[in-house]
């Protein structure tokens, strides 16, 4: 798309034919040790060539001639253009050179041409910088490369600089710029090849493309990157842009995928706490990516996997709201323990991306915790932990997916941070005796740090391994244990029962590799590690998790097998404990 003019200064200036004479005038032979570099240079310069540095120890005698060829570089970039290696040969195996670094040129002037004063602004140009000054190319080089890329992201692709009435003097250069803008190009609008149901004005708002608007190269080199953030459009090829009649107009080549889910599992097991009778387990979950065509996102998650727990999440996500780069969500999540408590969150959260490399977002939550009981605290002396609660909490986000494919991924990295803080409130229950409260805060701050972080490495065209790192943390002087992170299952922590374990901290590594079948199917063998910390019990420990595993995709879905061992303090490393895990995720 750039369409650069570069100044042929170099060509002008520059007044010797650089390395080749190297090879044609020295022996280069295998040493049998390591070559030696020997630059000799007249006194008079010792102060000049101190700035100079290079290792005169070398490795072989191709790396001490490229290492000479560096030196002459450096000082023709520094405005030494006439510098030159005078002579050289080789005795045994040290390479003697005979440098001459002539004048130093230096500018009479560089004049800003036909560049105007708020273009000079904005490149930060100033004519004094260039006023008698030291000639070095590279500044040169930058300046015309900053013009053409302020030039491209407002809205003059076609834009050309160079140099003009270049004057040369024995150790002096006068010249001025020449600049062409071209003509003014804006955005025409977004064609759709394929057969994507997607609506164009959502996908415009998606991408920032805005009818009218000024071209933005930004936008173009991103385009990739943002339609991938969207796991329901599969990319058949890079996107285009073509240019008719000032305007510019953004092909994007997508086809339609399966990512909208609908599945249930329901299990039928005999009930521990009451015999003769059943215990029905269960989990349906819900999702779909593109609602109207237009992005939305609407998922239903809910699984009841012991006796007497259960838990239910509901999101809705609107993106590209009001036609901005801007998402809002809103979710909400209830989490019951058997008969000890009752959890309940609801997040709102507006997310930023454009401009950005990934997504910054800002969220407010507000969690309450409440007790399903009180009959086992009144035959106690205190609350051992548990207590009503109230936390209301604001934070900060920042999302990143450079993922080659969102979900089957081979290669590229991700990141998901976010922080936040609050004022938490310890509700009194009015059944409870009131001297259960007297040594507690009933209003503190808390902190709360969580993120994943991953990559994923490809070998050989069928090996991927991933390396990952989960993390998380809240920081309150009174944690209570119904508001503790819940670990363990097969989404965190696999080889133990869904939310085994409780801590107030944790660190979770994995290494996972897998060998591919196929695009979508592949063999699988993991191993997690984690460390554990629970600030109630002052306890840590590193349970550990193991497996393999097979996943492939059909017509209408994706099949999964997991099967996993754990190891903790509590339970060993034993195939009599392992956790068995197959399902089947359709897709429609």
């Amino acid at each position: 798309m750039r369409s650069i003019l570069k100044a042929n200064v170099v060509k002008q200036l520059k007044r010797i034919t650089l390395f080749f004479f190297l090879f044609s005038n020295a022996s280069v032979k295998a040493q049998q040790t390591k070559p030696f570099l020997h630059v000799n240079y007249p006194d008079s310069v010792n102060e000049i060539m101190a700035a100079f540095s290079f290792d005169a120890n070398q490795k072989d005698s191709l790396s001490t001639l490229e290492t000479l060829k560096s030196l002459l570089r450096d000082l023709q970039d520094e405005g030494y253009l006439t510098a030159e290696v005078k002579k050289m040969n080789w005795n045994k195996d040290t390479l003697k050179a005979a440098l001459n670094i002539g004048q130093r040129f230096t500018w009479v002037n560089l004049s800003p041409g036909n560049l105007r004063s708020r273009f000079q602004q904005r490149l930060g140009f100033r004519e004094k910088f260039f006023n008698k000054k030291p000639f070095r190319y590279q500044e040169v080089s930058k300046l015309m490369e900053k013009s053409l890329v302020y030039a491209e992201q407002n809205g003059f692709p076609f834009a050309r600089i160079r140099l003009d009435s270049i004057e040369i003097k024995p150790t002096s250069v006068n010249a001025q710029i020449s600049y062409t803008s071209g003509p003014l190009i804006t955005f025409d609008s977004i064609r759709i090849h394929g057969n994507a149901k997607i609506k164009p004005t959502f996908l415009q708002a998606w991408l920032g493309i805005e009818p009218g608007k000024p071209y933005d190269e930004r936008l173009i080199t991103h385009l990739s990157n943002e339609l991938k953030q969207l796991p329901f459009l599969k990319i058949e090829k890079d996107p285009e842009v073509s240019f008719r009649r000032g305007k510019a107009i953004v092909h994007v080549f997508v086809s339609r995928r399966k990512t909208d889910q609908l599945d249930g599992l329901v299990g039928i097991l005999p009930k521990a706490s009451e015999e003769g009778k059943m215990l029905i387990n269960g989990e349906f979950q819900m999702k779909f990516n593109n609602l109207f065509a237009s992005g939305k996102m609407l998922h239903l998650n809910w699984k009841k996997l012991k006796e007497g727990s259960q838990q239910l999440v509901v999101g809705y996500e609107h993106k590209a709201l009001l036609y901005a780069p801007l998402s809002v969500s809103l979710n909400f999540e209830l989490y019951k323990e058997d008969s000890t408590f009752i959890n309940r969150d609801l997040r709102f959260a507006l997310s930023w991306h454009k401009g950005l490399p990934g997504r910054l977002s800002i969220f407010s939550q507000v969690s309450t915790s409440s007790l399903l009981s009180i009959e086992p605290y009144l035959a106690m002396d205190d609350l051992s932990g548990f207590a009503d609660n109230q936390l209301v909490s604001y934070g900060f986000g920042y999302k990143w997916n450079g993922l080659d494919d969102p979900l089957f991924p081979n290669q590229g990295s991700f990141i998901d941070l976010e922080g936040s803080f609050g004022r938490r409130k310890i509700v009194k229950n009015i059944g409870l005796p009131e001297q259960y409260y007297e040594d507690l805060d009933l209003e503190s701050m808390q902190f709360e740090i969580h993120g994943v972080m991953g990559r994923y490495f490809s070998f050989w065209r069928r090996l991927v391994l991933l390396a990952q790192l989960q993390f998380g943390g809240q920081k309150n002087d009174q944690l209570l244990q119904n508001e503790l992170i819940r670990l363990g299952g097969f989404q965190i922590l696999r080889g133990f029962n869904e939310n085994e374990f409780f801590a107030s901290a944790f660190a979770l590594s994995t290494v996972e590799v897998r060998f591919l079948i196929e695009k979508e199917a592949y063999l699988m063998f993991f191993y997690d590690q984690s460390y554990l910390e629970n600030q109630l019990q002052g306890d840590n420990q590193y349970p550990l998790g193991l497996g393999a595993g097979l996943s492939f995709s059909t017509g209408s879905g994706v099949f999964s097998f997991i099967y996993a061992i754990g190891q903790s303090k509590f339970q060993p490393l034993a195939f009599d404990h392992s956790k068995v895990h197959f399902g089947f995720t359709s897709r429609f």
